[in-house]
């Protein structure tokens, strides 16, 4: 595997997740976006530091209001920054867990919007009808 730096763009998608989602703020005590942003670029460093023995100079994160921005973008620019921070012990982190938190977050608000998910059962009870009964 290789791994880099991430965009300030995809950082940007990231942290308004973050945002509509109050992970980081909530579970590690950030008190700005800007330094929920700095703090992912750190972790996303300490993985390039970890896969390639030093870590790259990086310039100080500032937050921008996005408007609306699509979950699946959200959702796409966060699993990226996951991917990108696999290295060494930083799946270890804190920080790397709240990361998690929001992918579950994400996938879940994506999930329960769909019109399949809305349409399907809760509970079809039990014992199963028998025509979802199959052999094994």
């Amino acid at each position: 595997m290789s791994a880099f730096i991430i965009s300030p763009e995809t950082m940007q998608r990231v942290v308004h997740a973050c945002d509509k989602f109050r992970v980081f703020p909530v579970v590690n005590g950030c008190e700005s976006l800007d330094e929920i942003g700095n703090r992912l670029f750190a972790l996303n460093n300490a993985a390039i530091a970890a896969r390639y023995g030093a870590p790259e100079e990086l310039e100080t994160f500032r937050y921008r209001p996005l408007g609306q921005v699509p979950l699946v973008h959200m959702l796409k620019a966060a699993e990226c920054l996951a991917y990108q921070c696999s290295e060494g012990n930083v799946p270890e982190h804190d920080d790397f867990k709240a990361l998690e938190r929001l992918l579950d977050l994400l996938r879940q608000e994506i999930i329960q919007a769909m019109p399949a998910y809305q349409a399907a059962p809760w509970d079809s009870g039990w014992p199963a009808p028998a025509q979802l009964m199959r052999p094994i």
